[in-house]
């Protein structure tokens, strides 16, 4: 049913195009959902801080809202996303 009134969305409209870039280290869960930051690898923060700083950069993405995900919330001794927050 979706797909139906879906397609008279884009006959009557035009389709909508968006482009996604999923960033992230590596074991950040990045194949289940867009993530950049690991709440609980706190030793390779830096190196997330850094690969974000790098993205920010890029001409592609300038005015461009990003989401920022903190995963492994559920974790004990992870860092919060205001500590995260901070860091970025």
């Amino acid at each position: 049913m979706g797909s139906f009134f879906s397609k008279i969305y884009n006959l009557l409209f035009g389709p909508n195009y968006y482009k996604v870039l999923m960033l992230g280290l590596d074991f950040s869960i990045k194949t289940t959902i867009l993530i950049v930051i690991d709440s609980n690898d706190k030793e390779r923060l830096e190196e997330a801080i850094e690969s974000f700083e790098y993205i920010l950069k890029a001409d592609e993405l300038k005015n461009l809202p990003i989401l920022i995900m903190a995963n492994k919330q559920d974790l004990n001794e992870t860092l919060s996303p205001d500590e995260i927050t901070l860091f970025l």
